[in-house]
């Protein structure tokens, strides 16, 4: 295939067809539609676009073209004001520390039947691998790009690929001595070749000059796009490692031969032009296109990534379709965070946008005031005309002697007006004004009002109302950065885990549970701090015995470990394995068997109960003694009345006898 075939207008037959999503491309159909939407695409953002990112790069290094005074090459004035620069600065730290302030910067909230400890496990997933991938330079890179040029980009994918690994192992290899006979170690080193399958996503920043938007998309959100193209020049090694000569390949490459002699015709994009741009702002001099090494293997193929939400073609130097495969993803893996939106477009404006006027304002303000102020310094000189003074002499420096029959008349130093005077007043409002459109006030970043006063900041309630206004502003950004990049981002992430689960026992968790992921920053960062507020309060409700036993009843109990885990999250602490472990055998020996204070309390406790029950055994003896002694005096007590009675009885009958003696007598 060549140029002529991917421009070539489709067919009669191509017009008339439509391919639903599941039906395959022809790689002669799929070329002629990645190439030319990419030439409508390319020219619709080098006319809306690309001039406009040049300019931000001349803004941002507040580049000055050198002026010089006509018809000399004595230099003006060209100073450079670094306000747009100022502003994008002043902005990334705030909304950097605001996105990743959290460790882990985001919450995963269980779907369905999936517990709490399995969605810890994903964010503990998620949380690894975006830190393998470097995730917070990433998204600075797109912060930096959305505040420049009004639009960041971000992309996510997959790498799955078996990889072997050289390895170099020390060993130590006996040596006998022939002649002592003594034994000697020798260090070696053995090559060992291991293989390993690589199951993890890659993330990357996507300059704005190599991507290239459906110019009908109405919407800041790539998702909402009929298709996207990124422009990427690879090396020839890297397209030679995607070579599959299985029956199954997914990648068509060309020779070795081919793709040299692609890497000799790169063709120069406008994107290119813009890239050199920056470097040519501050003096350099760097060409995108050009391979700087004579390496073959590493010389660069622009290749096109043609992406839908049903297909993913990839073409190699304008002619080969070396992918061309239904999107496994399901969905068009690039996200977009944006600046100033405008409605119904999907490139928004930048800060070097809304405020370059400003700053070529001061600029050339400033430049005018001291080419007024070298003027001043350095007068022009009238002289009469046929008086003779050599060219060396006619500048003005200290100790200068001219000579001249009529001084006054013969040299006449012309005057220069004052009119620039109110220069540095009129900057100062256009500061103001500059701060303003960008809500990034003195008083926000630098903590003192803007110079010339300011009648709100006279009072503490007057500089909260201020700083709060500003952090409004600043809260909305991080916002829109969250919702139309980052939350869509891991929530894909979430998918592409489940698409391609890794192995072993978080795979298993990834069949059985589903997470939502939602990030930590912005507004939703004041539950976190009332949580902080109301913690102890809970703490004391959950561990109150009265809780504690209603909860047992119902057969359920409090999970103190989430509650640890959640005290580490309000706390930013990242051990999160440390303070809560299992015990190891030993230590759940020693928690079965007494410690010596409690063998200690045992003892006195056991001697305790021997002395109360050697008491209570005393006490028993004692009352059985008294019982036996009462009975005992009962009985005698007894006896000695029935002797009573008998000796009584017998006095009775002794006076009845002497009494009838008597009478008889």
């Amino acid at each position: 295939m060549n140029d002529n075939t991917a421009l070539a207008p489709l067919t009669e037959a191509e017009q008339k067809r439509i391919h639903t999503p599941e039906e395959l491309w022809t790689d002669n159909f799929a070329l002629k539609v990645t190439m030319q939407d990419f030439a409508q695409a390319e020219a619709y953002r080098t006319q809306n676009c690309d001039w406009r990112w040049r300019r931000a790069n001349q803004l941002y290094e507040a580049h000055v073209d050198q002026k010089y005074w006509t018809g000399t090459k004595q230099p003006r004035a060209s100073m450079g004001v670094f306000l747009c620069f100022e502003q994008v600065e002043s902005i990334m730290p705030k909304v950097m520390q605001a996105l990743f302030g959290d460790n882990p910067f985001f919450d995963a909230f269980p779907l369905g039947k999936t517990t709490a400890k399995q969605a810890r496990e994903w964010e503990y997933l998620l949380l690894a691998q975006m830190e393998h991938e470097h995730i917070r330079e990433k998204v600075r890179r797109v912060v930096k790009s959305m505040l420049m040029y009004g639009n960041g980009i971000l992309k996510v994918g997959w790498c799955q690929k078996e990889v072997r690994h050289q390895q170099w192992l020390s060993k130590l290899r006996p040596r006998k001595d022939p002649f002592t006979g003594q034994m000697s170690f020798d260090r070696v080193l053995d090559k060992k070749t291991t293989t390993r399958i690589e199951n993890y996503p890659e993330i990357d920043h996507v300059q704005v000059e190599d991507f290239y938007m459906d110019p009908n998309c109405p919407s800041p959100v790539c998702g909402d796009a009929r298709y996207v193209i990124e422009r990427q020049l690879v090396t020839v090694d890297y397209l030679d490692s995607l070579r599959d000569d299985g029956k199954d390949k997914a990648f068509d490459i060309p020779s070795k031969m081919d793709l040299i002699q692609l890497a000799t015709l790169k063709t120069t994009r406008q994107g290119d032009q813009t890239k050199q741009s920056g470097e040519t702002f501050r003096m350099g001099n760097w060409q995108p296109w050009v391979d700087y090494t004579v390496d073959p293997g590493a010389q660069r193929i622009e290749v096109l990534s043609y992406t839908t939400k049903e297909r993913v073609v990839w073409v190699a130097g304008g002619e080969y379709p070396i992918y061309n495969a239904p999107n496994s993803y399901g969905f068009i893996n690039y996200y977009n965070a944006y600046y100033a939106d405008v409605l119904g477009r999907f490139w928004a404006l930048g800060i070097c946008d809304v405020i370059g006027g400003e700053q070529q304002f001061q600029q050339s303000l400033r430049n005018a005031r001291l080419d007024e102020l070298s003027l001043a310094l350095h007068r022009p000189l009238i002289r009469k005309i046929g008086l003779k003074v050599p060219e060396y002499q006619r500048v003005v420096k200290p100790g200068q002697q001219w000579e001249a029959e009529n001084p006054r008349d013969d040299f006449v130093f012309l005057d220069i007006p004052n009119i620039t005077q109110n220069a540095y007043i009129e900057d100062q409002y256009s500061g103001m004004r500059a701060q303003k459109t960008t809500g990034v006030t003195d008083l926000a970043t630098l903590g003192v009002p803007s110079a010339g006063g300011n009648a709100a900041a006279r009072t503490a309630t007057g500089v909260n109302t201020q700083a709060s206004a500003s952090a409004s502003r600043q809260q909305y950004l991080v916002e829109n950065i969250e919702n139309s990049m980052l939350e869509p981002f891991m929530n894909d992430l979430v998918s592409l885990n489940i698409l391609f689960p890794p192995i072993g026992p978080m795979g298993e968790t990834i069949a059985t549970s589903r997470v939502e992921l939602s990030m930590r920053a912005s507004a939703k960062m004041a539950s976190k701090a009332s949580l902080m507020q109301t913690f102890p309060l809970i703490a004391q409700t959950l561990m109150s015995p009265g809780l504690l036993s209603d909860l047992a009843s119902q057969g359920m109990t409090i999970d103190w470990q989430e509650i640890m885990l959640a005290i580490q999250d309000m706390t930013g602490w990242r051990g999160k394995a440390d303070l809560i472990r299992k015990m190891t055998p030993e230590e759940q020996k020693a928690r079965q068997s007494p410690g010596p204070e409690n063998e200690m309390k045992m003892k006195m406790q056991q001697e305790r109960i021997m002395g109360q029950a050697a008491i209570q055994k005393h006490k028993t003896e004692t009352s059985t003694m008294e019982s036996d002694k009462q009975r005992e005096d009962g009985a005698e007590s007894q006896h000695t009345d029935s002797l009573l009675k008998m000796a009584l009885e017998l006095i009775r009958q002794k006076d009845k006898e002497k009494k009838k003696e008597d009478s008889d007598d």
